[in-house]
């Protein structure tokens, strides 16, 4: 059997797509519901391209793939894209009914799908029932496109609500960039319209473009088996984050006092070691000022010529001393670096790599090794 290039890549991405979706389902490491989810996307759009594939390479004939193996899921897919960026967002919160309700063509598609799987291998001439039968394979088709495009808008939009609501100024949560998730849906969304556009044409216009359908076909497999790793990689920083951010509020920071002559020097000293301000990744010179009640060219006036250090190198020392704290913590000894850095204040893994080898003489990665 001879394989095109297009046709080994898409081979390539089902192999790992059936692991992804094994690992996830199989594994006790991942419990989570919204990885169950994601795992379920996965294998969906993998059974897909097997669909699409073992026609191609002449494996099985098309009208037996319909008979044997056709599932109608071009309706699932775009659920199960909601029902992981809705349960990534809110994991403890229960689908609602109407979110749920979006399940719903899809086994009205998998009902008439195994009515006609049962009448062709039962024998059962109507011409009229088949013609129908294909009436509803384009719908579905489109239909699964419909849904795609605003279930992807519909997550873009939770996930806006989601970042206003908790990473705003005084929310106790985790803050997060979701910037990869906002990203995947934008791609997704374009990505579905032009296979929107290129199955109109082909359905009802009989134009079918190989260029445009190949590429379409491996750029929406690329984006849902990037969405697979990317969201268990994220997923498992969140946790991290999470375990760290629990400890804390349990232990408290261990930091040494520091001795303030200074009255507003004082004050400051209380804000990082008891209100904690250097753990918000958007704490500002204008913003510490401001609780100061002092005005950010004095702030910064007194740092220079008390402490001889600028604002951003004294919050940057709060940060390293608790990534310093929770590095030799052997409770975290198998937590990523970059979990930690988001933790103590950093909000980029190369910011945090950078700001604690400038104040170390070492990466995160080094001294940890070298404490554990």
């Amino acid at each position: 059997m001879n394989l095109s290039f297009v046709q080994g890549l898409v081979l390539a991405g089902i192999v790992q797509g059936v692991v992804f979706s094994g690992i996830v389902f199989f594994s006790k490491k991942y419990k989570e519901r919204c990885l169950k989810f994601l795992g379920a996307l996965i294998l969906t759009f993998t059974y897909s391209n097997i669909q699409y594939l073992l026609p191609e390479i002449g494996a099985i004939s098309l009208g037996d793939m319909y008979v044997y193996l056709f599932l109608p899921v071009a309706t699932l897919a775009p659920p199960l894209l909601y029902t992981y960026v809705r349960t990534y967002l809110l994991p403890h919160k229960a689908l609602s009914t109407g979110e749920k309700t979006w399940f719903a063509p899809f086994i009205m598609f998998l009902i008439l799908t195994l009515i006609f799987r049962f009448a062709r291998i039962s024998g059962y001439e109507n011409d009229s029932f088949y013609r129908f039968f294909n009436v509803a394979l384009n719908l579905q088709e489109l239909l699964g496109i419909v849904l795609m495009i605003v279930l992807s808008c519909i997550c873009f939009y939770k996930v806006n609500a989601f970042l206003k609501s908790h990473n705003t100024k005084g929310s106790v949560m985790i803050k997060q960039n979701l910037g990869w998730l906002k990203i995947t849906l934008v791609l997704l969304f374009i990505t579905t319209m032009l296979w929107g556009y290129a199955a109109i044409n082909n359905i009802f216009f009989a134009g079918f473009n190989p260029v445009l359908f190949y590429g379409l076909w491996l750029g929406m497999s690329f984006l849902i088996y990037w969405l697979g790793y990317v969201g268990v990689y994220k997923l498992g920083i969140l946790k991290e984050r999470q375990q760290i951010h629990s400890y804390r509020q349990k232990k408290g920071s261990k930091m040494k006092d520091r001795v303030a002559k200074n009255p507003k020097l004082e004050m400051l000293h209380n804000l990082m070691e008891h209100d904690r301000i250097f753990l918000n990744p958007t704490i500002s010179l204008n913003a510490v000022a401001e609780r100061l009640d002092l005005s950010p060219s004095h702030l910064s006036h007194v740092l220079n010529n008390e402490l001889q250090t600028n604002f951003t190198n004294y919050i940057n020392q709060y940060r390293v001393a608790e990534a310093k704290l929770l590095l030799k913590n052997p409770t975290f000894s198998k937590y990523t670096t970059t979990a930690i850095g988001l933790e103590s204040g950093f909000n980029s893994k190369s910011a945090f790599y950078r700001v604690f080898r400038e104040l170390t003489g070492k990466t995160p990665a080094a001294f940890k090794k070298k404490e554990v």
